[in-house]
């Protein structure tokens, strides 16, 4: 007999039944798409399932199934008079950044710094965070539905991402990006934003988190390696086919898994669309 051979047929048998486990849970939850998940059969199986995979999950699933519209947004789109308001809102100009903003293809804003000087108080992730934050405070741009999202270091600098939120939830693909120098420099800003219009009018089922988790599993096994869940929340997502000729459209709810490494997977939170 090839033992080999066995071992696999069987590891499958077992994935394979408890991914039709969890499914058939889930099937039945949708009756009452407000009621608590069962924790322990449904988030077993699948954190289960997970671990088979390599995948590590470090943070809470989502307990419960909420209904939700779509959302209708814009960008926020730039001219030229803007760039003339964008004056600090202090009074410490000379202490503040030196350079200059440019509109990229109406909807990217963008700031480049003129000078970079190696003099400066050395900075750290809380540091430079509090930095990139002055920034967008002088700006106005440090706003109610900004929140910090993560901080990364090359050696050299930090890129600290701000994303959008609206009423308690996530809105993707806006963000804005500042680059801190080492010494505590602003280098680079980028801002992408959204407007939100409307929510839909009726609200929608949306799939379970542990059912997103198993639709994320073929994405998260594209490359080698063990893998950790950081987060798993859902959202807003506006996705247009080009964002270069958008100008509005739909948001729809998705589900967005990140993972230790920085990288993101959209799961759509309606099981139809």
């Amino acid at each position: 007999m090839d033992w080999s051979k066995a071992k696999n047929i069987l590891i499958i048998a077992f994935i394979v039944t408890n991914v039709f486990l969890v499914i058939t849970i889930e099937r039945n939850l949708f009756r009452e798409p407000n009621l608590p998940l069962p924790i322990d059969k449904t988030i077993q199986s699948v954190t289960h399932v997970m671990e088979e995979k390599g995948i590590d999950i470090q943070t809470d699933i989502p307990r419960t199934i909420t209904p939700m519209p779509v959302l209708e947004v814009e960008y926020e789109t730039y001219e030229a008079q803007d760039i003339s308001r964008l004056v600090p809102r202090d009074k410490d100009t000379d202490n503040g950044p030196k350079g200059k903003f440019e509109i990229v293809n109406e909807k990217v804003l963008v700031y480049t710094a003129s000078g970079i000087s190696k003099l400066g108080t050395k900075m750290d992730d809380e540091k430079s965070l509090d930095q990139a934050e002055d920034f967008l405070e002088k700006y106005g741009f440090m706003k109610n539905d900004v929140e910090y999202w993560r901080t990364d270091f090359d050696g050299e600098e930090y890129t600290i991402i701000f994303k959008q939120k609206y009423k308690g939830n996530f809105l993707e693909d806006s963000y804005m990006k500042v680059q801190v120098t080492a010494f505590g420099e602003v280098k680079y800003f980028e801002r992408i934003w959204l407007k939100p219009a409307n929510l839909g009018d009726s609200k929608n089922e949306i799939i379970s988190s542990t059912k997103a988790l198993l639709k994320a599993i073929e994405r998260l096994s594209e490359t080698e390696g063990p893998k950790t869940i950081i987060d798993i929340s859902v959202g807003y997502r506006f996705d247009p086919p080009s964002m270069q000729s958008a100008k509005s459209g739909t948001a729809f709810p998705v589900w967005r898994i990140s993972l230790e490494d920085g990288e993101t997977i959209f799961i759509d939170a309606y099981e139809s669309h």
